[in-house]
């Protein structure tokens, strides 16, 4: 279990932040260390688009919008169906 120690040697939990481009297949593994490192005590923020938006909250973590530009070039948003 890596926690951080404060000078007084106290032990505190992380924040651990995600950036994650790609498909599920880029996503899930990091869901499932997310899911781990959670269950450790750390608090779990995850920054990727934004169609991933309803997974990450339903796993309870932070989510956190970035754009990918290269999605958007490719697919401009008026001729995005979802």
């Amino acid at each position: 279990n890596q926690q951080r120690t404060t000078d007084d040697g106290q032990r505190t939990n992380m924040k651990i932040v995600f950036a994650v481009f790609g498909s599920l297949g880029d996503m899930h593994p990091m869901n499932a260390l997310g899911l781990e490192l959670k269950k450790r005590g750390h608090e779990i923020v995850f920054a990727t688009m934004e169609f991933y938006r309803e997974k990450i909250e339903t796993l309870d973590f932070e989510f956190r919008p970035i754009q990918n530009r290269t999605f958007d070039h490719e697919f401009p948003r008026s001729d995005v169906r979802f």
